[in-house]
């Protein structure tokens, strides 16, 4: 009987645990939205444009004097490191931070844009104390070789059979296929406050890559921009596949390797110290091509941006779908 009363008990207990348990994750789901299978916490509170002065004022007086030469090595170094995949992001933090680079605290978890096709990360943004500047960086990357699909109407990015047809006469190990027209990658900043006096983009890359298992990178472009603003800037850069190794048996040819130099792709921006009060919405965007298409312009507004192609229908833009707010 003894036993009988006290197995009742436990399990009473553990029911109780279990609804008070089951109650209090109820109360916290009221406060979280749900997207893309994920839960993340919002601060409504959370004001960032305190944030971002908050570490402006942190790192005062760190401020260091470059040369003009000095200054323009130094960003590209930043840049580049900031677009370095073959980095985690630990080691990518800790890197920057002995340049003197800190990364604004976004609080809650960020998200990415996963369509059929591509990835599209969301913005991070950092403050360099040396030169009192801010860095915005973003990127993508194709999630498979759907591309391939684009090169002259083939589905087989290491068919032999498409080799003889689009390359012609074969010249080896290097040739390349442009997969229609240019493509382009930016960072845009939506939904934005009037502009501070005196806040200038000072520099911006954009670079499509890709590298094989051992991380050896096969392209790193640097591209020319479109329309730089207050509201950002794009970079365009002509993607392509290139033959990068050849199987031969009794000398005839049998079968290719290529690479899509455009798998990914990433952009970086450098605003003035006036970014501290600017405020908005922050997304990585990215528009691709095929056939015969190609990008005429690409325009970046307060609201919304748009891309005009010089033909219809082969051609398409994404963006980043959860924004990096900066307000």
């Amino acid at each position: 009987m003894r036993k009988l009363i006290l197995f009742t008990l436990f399990v009473f207990s553990v029911a109780f645990i279990f609804l008070n348990s089951s109650k209090l994750e109820g109360e916290k789901f009221d406060n979280r939205v749900y997207s893309s299978d994920t839960f993340y916490m919002i601060d409504e509170e959370y004001n960032f444009v305190d944030a971002k002065m908050n570490l402006v004022n942190t790192y005062y007086g760190l401020q260091q004097n470059f040369t003009d030469e000095e200054d323009i090595l130094r960003e590209q170094n930043i840049h580049s490191l900031l677009a370095d995949i073959r980095l985690s992001s630990e080691e990518k933090i800790l890197k920057l931070n002995s340049m003197g680079l800190v990364m604004l605290d976004i609080p809650y978890a960020k998200l990415n844009s996963d369509s059929s096709d591509v990835t599209i990360g969301t913005v991070s943004i950092y403050f360099d104390y040396y030169s009192n500047s801010w860095y915005l960086s973003g990127y993508g990357y194709w999630n498979n070789d759907a591309y391939c699909d684009d090169a002259d109407g083939s589905d087989n990015c290491d068919s032999i059979w498409r080799t003889a047809g689009e390359y012609g006469i074969w010249n080896g190990i290097g040739e390349k296929d442009n997969i229609g027209g240019r493509d382009s990658v930016g960072i845009y900043l939506q939904d934005t406050s009037t502009a501070p006096v005196g806040l200038s983009l000072i520099s911006g890359y954009g670079k499509f890559y890709n590298y094989d298992e051992s991380k050896n990178i096969y392209s790193y472009n640097y591209t020319r921009d479109i329309n730089p603003s207050s509201y950002g800037a794009v970079y365009t850069f002509q993607d392509y596949l290139e033959i990068t190794d050849a199987t031969y048996f009794l000398g005839i040819l049998t079968s290719i390797d290529e690479t899509y130099v455009a798998k990914k792709f990433y952009s970086s921006l450098r605003y003035s110290s006036q970014f501290s009060t600017y405020s908005g919405n922050a997304v990585v965007i990215y528009a691709h091509t095929w056939d015969e298409t190609d990008i005429n312009s690409i325009g970046l507004g307060k609201d919304s941006f748009s891309v005009s192609w010089d033909t219809t229908g082969d051609g398409w833009s994404a963006q980043s779908t959860s924004d990096t707010p900066f307000e």
